[in-house]
């Protein structure tokens, strides 16, 4: 369901990793991460699929942050309404990282380091496997009717998905290899819960509140995956499950 990459990688770091970014960024990552641009995932609230949609995440086109931070957003919508942003990047090295969660009414948090230098937080590794654990400090920089900027730790800390999580109306069999992220923000900023990744499919199952402060959290089940434009389908999360 991801879409391939083409052009000719035109980017190579020290490392000697070579970095095609004919895709947006980093090709060999969005495909790991499921960060295809103009692909649409579809999510239901319960086990079974629904008509429509309980959640659609719209991966979109390379956006520009302040500072020159390019990053890719991804739009929650809920019956054609935004309720969050995410807007990642993706290290030289291949690290996914959270620079900015958005949501509704104005309510922002940018992940920055001490000279208000957007860096985010980082989420997975290229080879994020069982028992990783990833840790980070940042200044969260927080829009909430006034600017405020605290110091945050954030942790991701990665095991293995019960067989309830693998199991997703997307596909009649539980998904092989996924993992199964947990999050630890403090102090918290809307952070999920948990999420269920599986390499070069993406997010099959997440559960968070779409809020900044309080709420209660929920889950969901990802139940197709589309690609915008290819399938007489112009928005995500009113397509037909």
């Amino acid at each position: 369901m991801l879409t391939a990459c083409s052009g000719t990688p035109n980017k190579v770091v020290d490392a000697g990793r070579t970095i095609d970014t004919s895709c947006g960024l980093d090709c060999e990552a969005q495909q790991t991460y499921g960060l295809m641009i103009n692909t649409c995932f579809e999510y239901a609230s319960s086990p079974t699929a629904s008509d429509p949609p309980a959640i659609g995440a719209w991966v979109k086109d390379v956006f520009t942050l302040e500072g020159g931070v390019k990053t890719i957003p991804v739009e929650y919508r809920q019956a054609g309404q935004t309720k969050m942003y995410d807007y990642f990047s993706i290290a030289p090295d291949g690290r996914l990282l959270l620079m900015r969660r958005e949501f509704i009414a104005g309510q922002s948090v940018t992940f920055k380091n001490d000279t208000n230098d957007i860096v985010g937080v980082p989420w997975l590794e290229l080879t994020s496997d069982l028992g990783t654990n990833i840790a980070s400090t940042a200044t969260a920089d927080v829009l909430n009717g006034t600017r405020t900027q605290e110091s945050v730790t954030y942790r991701v800390t990665l095991d293995q998905p019960s067989a309830s999580q693998l199991l997703n109306p997307v596909q009649a069999d539980a998904f092989d290899g996924g993992l199964r992220l947990l999050f630890s923000e403090s102090p918290d900023h809307g952070s999920d819960a948990v999420r269920i990744w599986v390499p070069k499919v993406g997010f099959i199952n997440f559960s968070t509140a779409f809020s900044l402060s309080g709420g209660t959290a929920s889950q969901y089940r990802l139940q197709k995956i589309r690609t915008i434009g290819n399938d007489g389908g112009a928005t995500c999360s009113l397509g037909a499950p």
